[in-house]
């Protein structure tokens, strides 16, 4: 029969803690000055907006629910049909009609 070891500990020193936390802080900062940075020349990062959600006590809330899965489907077709529009279209022959014509 195998002998079954105990397991080792999660715990890490505290010079280890410390020097993480300090890694994550001087990340932390550089990110900050990098956006700083950028805010000065004008550019400034998109910031996504929360979806606050449909309230439970919303009177016609399985019927939004349906309309917005609708249309997430829906772009999500409409993103496929230009991907596949896209990949014929850099398939299709290059140059004027005349030149497609005459090589056929």
């Amino acid at each position: 029969m195998p002998k079954i070891r105990k397991k080792t500990s999660n715990r890490q020193t505290l010079r280890k803690q410390y020097s993480v936390v300090k890694k994550v802080k001087d990340h932390h900062k550089k990110i900050k000055k990098e956006a700083k940075k950028l805010s000065k020349v004008g550019i400034v990062p998109k910031r996504l907006k929360k979806n606050p959600g449909l309230p439970n006590l919303f009177p016609y809330k399985e019927e939004m629910m349906e309309q917005l899965e609708r249309k997430q489907n829906m772009d999500k077709e409409q993103q496929e049909a230009l991907k596949e529009l896209r990949k014929a279209g850099k398939k299709l022959p290059t140059g004027t009609l005349e030149n497609y014509a005459a090589a056929v």
